[in-house]
């Protein structure tokens, strides 16, 4: 994208969300320090923006129409009252359960480092769309993609911790620990995936529209969490910096996954594997893989036979009677056992 295209974007997201950090901007816009300062010089100088100590951007603007901003949870674009500076906060579109598992437990999460699996996902091309269709139908339809996002990841008890202009950042494992974090990502995104495929946002305007994702597991440090939910996630290496490189590289209406995302989905997605790419900090190419679908799904005993198990001395009698057992089962004749075999 041109400066002047980054700008607008910068814009608009402030306009919506009222504030960004800088460094959201940097991986957003994948932005080195002298571009990031001519952006800051040109938005400080020419636009109603301050700078909040040296931490990100604040609009001190007139607010755009409500249709802009995230959508509040539980209601639709048509319904949401004028959106202040509260309902701009997590808080106001977090469901309520969520909200109180976060509060609970966030003593013993600020500060700890944590294994989680981070989300990027966006609207491709929306430059092009959004001149095409206008910057109210724009907001319009933005207002419904984030709505859709909100709904699936908090059904799988991730956080939108970032909305990023055409694109939004979430987290699992965090502040809502979840040791199947991984998959409880590449699920949510499947199911995006398909409700956004079957939601056709652009029909209305007779455009398509298409977006990619990207999917990367690793640690973070959570930070502090208000009571507004407002949180500081610093990544710990390169976490987040490569989920949205993934993102960045994906082809429209696809999701990429990292060799670590892999590893811990293995048996429950079909992957296809794709030729590594060149990351930007990163001296060799980096492994990907594609998310074509969900696998079936085995019960362990089903799957024992794709395992390694380890040996099981002394219980030869009890292991022949339970799968002679199981075999009657298998023919739909329930069977009961009084004997351990553990």
């Amino acid at each position: 994208m041109t400066f002047d295209e980054i700008l607008a974007q910068i814009i608009d997201l402030l306009q919506r969300q009222g504030r960004v950090s800088y460094s959201a901007l940097k991986r957003r816009f994948d932005l080195d320090d002298d571009y990031l300062n001519d952006l800051k010089d040109e938005l400080l100088y020419v636009h109603p923006v301050r700078d909040d100590e040296g931490r990100g951007l604040v609009w001190a603007g007139e607010q755009a129409s409500a249709s802009a901003q995230p959508p509040v949870s539980g209601t639709s674009a048509r319904t949401s009252a004028p959106a202040t500076d509260q309902t701009r906060e997590p808080l106001s579109y977090t469901p309520k359960h969520l909200v109180e598992k976060i509060l609970t437990s966030r003593s013993a999460l600020e500060g700890e480092r944590k294994q989680v699996t981070v989300l990027f996902c966006d609207l491709t091309n929306s430059t092009p769309l959004a001149e095409r269709i206008g910057p109210e139908a724009m907001h319009t339809l933005l207002n419904r993609f984030f709505e859709l996002a909100l709904s699936e990841v908090h059904q799988y008890e991730g956080t939108i911790n970032q909305f990023l202009g055409d694109g939004f950042m979430a987290l699992f494992g965090a502040p809502i620990a979840h040791e199947d974090h991984a998959r409880r990502a590449v699920f949510a995104a499947l199911a995006l995936q398909r409700t956004l495929k079957e939601a056709q946002l652009g029909k209305p305007y007779g455009v398509e529209c298409a977006f990619r994702m990207g999917l990367n597991s690793g640690l973070v440090v959570v930070g502090s969490i208000g009571d507004n939910l407002r949180m500081d996630y610093s990544a710990i290496g390169d976490t987040t910096n490569l989920a949205s490189r993934l993102q960045q590289v994906a082809e429209p209406g696809t999701m990429l996954v990292s060799e670590s995302t892999t590893r811990l989905v293995q048996g429950t997605v079909r992957l296809e594997a794709l030729a590594p790419v060149e990351v930007k900090g990163k001296t060799e190419p980096v492994p990907i893989y594609k998310v074509l679908g969900t696998l079936p799904r085995h019960s362990p005993i089903a799957s024992r036979g794709e395992r390694t198990l380890s040996p099981f001395g002394g219980r030869e009698r009890e292991i022949a009677t339970l799968e002679a057992l199981f075999a009657q089962v298998e023919t739909g004749h329930g069977q009961v056992t009084d004997f351990s075999v553990s």
